[in-house]
């Protein structure tokens, strides 16, 4: 939220595109939000590739970088460069039956950074059902010759068995840079992050899981973990839909505790309803208590072949460290309301 803006527009995409899946050439003209360039900022300018008949696609790109923090148009960031993506996929029955690459090789200006050469590579396969495996990393050079490796995001998933599975991710932030995509402002300094979840499907009525995470500052040393177990019956209302439970118990720089309940409903076939009551623990550095209660719905209906309605609502409350939410005095209220119409003609 912008401060002192009671209207707030922002402009994600407004291009010419054409971008045929079965080859030929890609072109895109305006604000584009460019495909097959990983890492890449939104910008105002174009995109011209040329993808072959086996999902090969080179090109070059370019133009203005808007405002980080309004999506104004602006000139004091730019970046312009080339890029390369490869994609297939295989039948079912495949050894190998996702495989995709990409890559950007690109030039940067702005206030932040200042002027910069830029190397991204994005990496991913599925192999056999079994085994999932993704890569990214980002790497940068000044032109006062100074390198950095800025970002590397390394991700797993393994399936030995069909009622288990194992998901896991690491993540490293080498510098402050503005978020790729979308409003934010520049983020904090080198960090680390890691999670790692199990699911056990004990039957088709009840699945077990378990979930934990890792994050450390490399600035100044602050540590943050979580972990906790997650409780689920996706067909207590039978094909109707089910509930699901959880809870994580938090420790480091910003200990506490959560726990949440979600109700998730399918029926009629058109309409899905999911219900979720959260509640929050925190305890401040000088030791006082702070609790918050958070609610969610959501209702998605799709009303033909071509048009689909979304509706979402987000409510908390809480009160000052020290105080019960709900409880004078001081308690604190906000919420949102989100509705989206689709259509494909």
């Amino acid at each position: 939220m912008r401060p002192a803006t009671r209207t707030q527009l922002y402009v994600w995409e407004a291009e010419l595109a054409r971008r045929p899946l079965d080859g030929g050439l890609t072109v895109a003209l305006g604000r584009v939000r460019p495909w097959s360039i990983p890492g890449s900022t939104v910008f105002d300018g174009g995109q011209a590739g040329y993808r072959t008949r086996g999902n090969l696609e080179v090109g070059v790109f370019g133009g203005a970088v808007p405002d980080p923090s309004t999506l104004a148009p602006s000139l004091r960031r730019a970046t312009g460069g080339a890029y390369l993506a490869m994609q297939t996929a295989g039948g079912a029955d495949a050894s190998v039956r996702y495989l995709r690459n990409e890559l950007r090789l690109a030039y940067s200006d702005g206030p932040e950074l200042g002027r910069r050469y830029e190397g991204e590579a994005l990496a991913q396969i599925s192999l056999g059902g079994v085994l999932d495996l993704g890569a990214q990393a980002r790497a940068s050079r000044s032109e006062a010759g100074t390198s950095s490796l800025d970002a590397v995001a390394v991700d797993a998933g393994l399936r030995p068995f069909e009622s288990f599975s194992l998901l896991g991710g690491f993540r490293y932030r080498g510098v402050s840079v503005m978020e790729r995509d979308g409003v934010a402002s520049a983020l904090g300094g080198a960090a680390r992050h890691a999670d790692l979840t199990a699911t056990w499907e004990l039957a088709s009525w009840l699945t077990l899981s378990g979930v934990s995470g890792l994050m450390k500052d490399l600035t100044n040393g602050d540590l943050r973990r979580y972990a906790g177990p997650e409780l689920g019956l996706p067909r207590l209302f039978g094909d109707a839909g089910g509930v699901s439970v959880g809870y994580l118990e938090e420790d480091g720089w910003s200990a506490g505790r959560s726990g949440w309940v979600q109700v998730l409903t399918r029926r009629p076939r058109f309409l899905q309803v999911l219900l979720r009551a959260s509640w929050f623990q925190t305890r401040t550095p000088e030791g006082l208590v702070e609790d918050e209660l958070g609610a969610y719905a959501g209702i998605s209906a799709q009303l033909g072949t071509a048009v689909s309605l979304r509706l979402a609502a987000t409510g908390r409350a809480g009160g000052y460290p020290g105080t019960r939410p709900l409880q004078p005095p001081g308690t604190l209220f906000g919420g949102t309301l989100d509705a989206a119409l689709s259509g494909r003609f």
